[in-house]
């Protein structure tokens, strides 16, 4: 029996670790989708690991965020902070360019605050919504195929950001089971029987 375990979230990369354990131990294949591993994990052995966080970093609303608040404004900043330094080694305009780099100073420091803030805000905010639905396109488009190359038989979600993907593949594999960790009292593979409506 197969099993295909989400991790896409980045908080704690080693959260899967017992729900892999326990099915590893109990005889079945495992894939592991995650969105960042540490080099330092300890994956179970036996386990097929697919890391899909390179395929986040190259969509264009990763990107464009990245150039617009972060990158963007930190190269204005220093391309004047170099203008201003440049012109202070021009006789004459020493004195009033050494006034102007404290503030040119002052004003990056304050460009780097903010930026980071619209940054974490984002990332917190719209994005956080968004980024469910984006990675399962994502995955969708590279590396669905990789993840379903043996048809999985359960799929478990590891946490909230892979809800919206295991959603999909269950539509696509109506018989797939889709879990939100693994029950290890009731056995997997046997349905819940569904109360009759009369």
């Amino acid at each position: 029996m197969n099993a295909l375990v989400l991790q896409l979230g980045g908080l704690r990369p080693g959260a899967a670790f017992p729900d892999i354990e326990w099915l590893v131990a109990n005889g079945w294949t495992v894939t592991l989708a995650v969105s960042l591993l540490p080099d330092a994990a300890r994956v179970p052995p036996g386990v097929k690991v697919v890391e899909v966080s390179d395929i986040e970093q190259i969509t264009a609303l990763w990107r464009a965020e990245r150039f617009f608040v972060l990158a963007g404004p930190s190269g204005a900043m220093r391309k004047l902070r170099a203008l201003v330094t440049k012109l202070g080694g021009i006789r004459g305009l020493g004195r009033p360019a050494r006034a102007v780099c404290v503030v040119v100073i002052s004003l990056h420091a304050f460009q780097y605050r903010v930026s980071r803030g619209l940054h974490h805000r984002w990332m917190a905010g719209p994005y956080r919504l968004i980024r469910p639905l984006l990675l399962w396109r994502l995955l969708r488009r590279s590396a669905l195929d990789e993840l379903l190359a043996t048809k999985p038989d359960l799929v478990v979600c590891a946490d909230r950001d892979a809800v919206s993907t295991a959603w999909h593949i269950a539509r696509q594999y109506p018989g797939v089971e889709v879990t939100y960790g693994v029950n290890r009292v009731r056995p997997i593979g046997v349905s819940v029987p569904q109360p009759v409506s009369a």
